[in-house]
C-alpha cells in the first residue's frame, strides 16, 4: 500500500481518480449536484382558490336546478381510516375514509348518509367524536404515505352532527394522522400533523386547538 500511495504521488495524482486520472470533485460540487435546493408545495391558498372558484361556478351553472341521482355502478370509498361510535344511540356509527368522506349509519350498517360533502378537501386522516354525537373534529387528508395520498386543506369542526361545517385552521398541515378531543376538556383537540408529504415546509408537528381556532404547539 506504501508503494502504491508513493507511486500516486510521484504521478502527481494526488486529488485525482488514480484509475481514470480524472479530477475528482469538490465538496461544493457535490453540495450542488445531490443536494437540491428546498422543495415546497404548492400553498395551500391555491386550493382554497380554486376551491372557492368551483363553488362560485356551481352558483352560476344553469345546470343547478337539476336534480341528480346515481345509477351505478358502486364506487370503492377506498381505505377506512377510522370508526367512531358516541354515546348516544347504540346503533349510530360513523365512519371515515381516506378518500371517501365521513358517513353515519343509525341502523348498524344496513343504510348509511354521507357527511363531508362539497367541502374544500374529500380526503380524511382522522375524525373524533364528542359523547353526544353533535361535535365532530375532523383532519382532512389521508395520513396513508403514498403516491395517490390527497393533501387536506385543515381540520374542520361540526357542531350539529355533521350537518355544517367551518374550517378552523391548520390550512397547510396537509396531512392529518390523528384528532382526539380531550375527555376531560371538549373544548381542547389535539391534532397531529404530518405536513407535506415529499417537500419542506407546511405545518407539522403535535398540535393543541382550542375552540375559536386558537392553536398552540
Amino acid at each position: 500500500m506504501a508503494f502504491v500511495a508513493a507511486m500516486i504521488v510521484g504521478l502527481g495524482l494526488v486529488g485525482q481518480d488514480p484509475m481514470g486520472a480524472k479530477p475528482l470533485p469538490t465538496k461544493a460540487s457535490e453540495r450542488d449536484q445531490f443536494h437540491k435546493p428546498d422543495v415546497r408545495p404548492m400553498p395551500m391558498s391555491v386550493r382554497l382558490d380554486a376551491y372557492r372558484k368551483r363553488e362560485r361556478m356551481l352558483g352560476e351553472s344553469i345546470f343547478q336546478k337539476i336534480a341528480w341521482r346515481n345509477v351505478g355502478p358502486e364506487t370503492q370509498g377506498g381505505r377506512v381510516v377510522d370508526i367512531e361510535a358516541s354515546e348516544v344511540g347504540a346503533q349510530r356509527l360513523f365512519v371515515g375514509f381516506a378518500t371517501g368522506g365521513l358517513w353515519v349509519t343509525d341502523n348498524l350498517g344496513q343504510s348509511w348518509t354521507s357527511l363531508f360533502d362539497n367541502q374544500s378537501a374529500f380526503g380524511i386522516g382522522d375524525f373524533d367524536v364528542s359523547p353526544d354525537g353533535q361535535t365532530i373534529w375532523l383532519g382532512s387528508g389521508e395520513a396513508n404515505s403514498q403516491r395517490t395520498s390527497y393533501a387536506g386543506t385543515g381540520v374542520f369542526v361540526s357542531r350539529d352532527g355533521g350537518k355544517t361545517w367551518m374550517n378552523a385552521g391548520l390550512n397547510d398541515s396537509h396531512h392529518i394522522g390523528q384528532v382526539v378531543i380531550d375527555p376531560k376538556n371538549p373544548e381542547v383537540v389535539y391534532v397531529a400533523a404530518l405536513g407535506p408529504l415529499y417537500s419542506q415546509g407546511g405545518e407539522r408537528g403535535f398540535i393543541e386547538l382550542r375552540t375559536g381556532g386558537k392553536v398552540g404547539n
